[in-house]
């Protein structure tokens, strides 16, 4: 279990070289602040870690396999890929844990988790849920709710 943080202050600009096209399908259409303190959840996610860099994200965390995020450290959670219910349930309960009120998940997820993950972000308070079908699989992205429930549903 590694973690690895980049911080860069860098001006907002275009990835400078193509990477991984499937991580960086991630990056496409997602508005990053500067600001933004941004948690990627996975494995294989050097490339959108550095895609994020070079888009001008200021604090960029990678966390692999069970390492619990800080809670409230992040606007915004990435999850490049799943390949389970249970990836997709602890992915979910790290996003809600680190994620400040109003902060943003998006996960790409197989078709076949796609369903699940759209009623396992709805049960623990994420709103204004949306997907995105491309090459890559579908892209689920939601906002968790200003006020959050102390208790979360279970799946």
């Amino acid at each position: 279990m590694s973690s690895s943080q980049a911080e860069a202050s860098l001006a907002p600009a275009e990835p400078d070289h193509p990477g991984d096209p499937a991580a960086l399908a991630l990056l496409q259409g997602l508005c990053t602040r500067p600001h933004d303190h941004v948690l990627v959840l996975g494995t294989g996610s050097i490339e959108l870690v550095c895609g994020l860099i070079r888009a001008g994200s200021r604090a960029v965390i990678e966390l692999r396999g069970d390492t619990r995020p800080d809670a409230g450290s992040a606007d915004l959670v990435l999850v490049p890929q799943l390949r389970s219910r249970e990836q997709a349930a602890r992915a979910i309960a790290h996003a809600w844990r680190a994620l400040v009120p109003g902060g943003r998940v998006v996960v790409r997820a197989p078709a076949a988790l796609a369903g699940f993950m759209a009623k396992a972000l709805r049960l623990h308070g994420f709103t204004d849920l949306q997907r995105r079908d491309g090459g890559f699989g579908p892209v689920l992205a939601a906002t968790l709710a200003v006020q959050r429930h102390p208790g979360r549903a279970s799946l």
